[in-house]
């Protein structure tokens, strides 16, 4: 259970938070608009131990254990070997 989605296309100013500070502005607005960015997500399976609760004195617990992690990692897998039969480039 998850999906691999096309989103805006990527900015200098998102890229400039992964580079290095002396990469110049023109160098990011090329990366820029070269990039096609995906969103990958993926949903855990229902587990009765995961809720969200609020206590008396009103403060909002939530009890939390991820799961469905090998099927988001397969994902992302299949993400990169499309990527990589198409001569793209992939980050995480």
């Amino acid at each position: 259970m998850g999906h691999v989605s096309l989103i805006r296309q990527r900015r200098r100013v998102v890229l400039a938070q992964g580079a290095p500070r002396i990469v110049p502005g023109m160098t990011l607005d090329m990366m820029a608009s070269h990039a096609v960015p995906f969103w990958t997500t993926s949903e855990d399976l229902p587990d009765p131990a995961n809720r969200v609760t609020v206590d008396r004195d009103g403060t909002i617990r939530l009890t939390y254990t991820p799961n469905n992690e090998e099927a988001h990692r397969r994902l992302i897998g299949r993400l990169k070997g499309l990527c990589s039969t198409s001569s793209a480039t992939t980050s995480t």
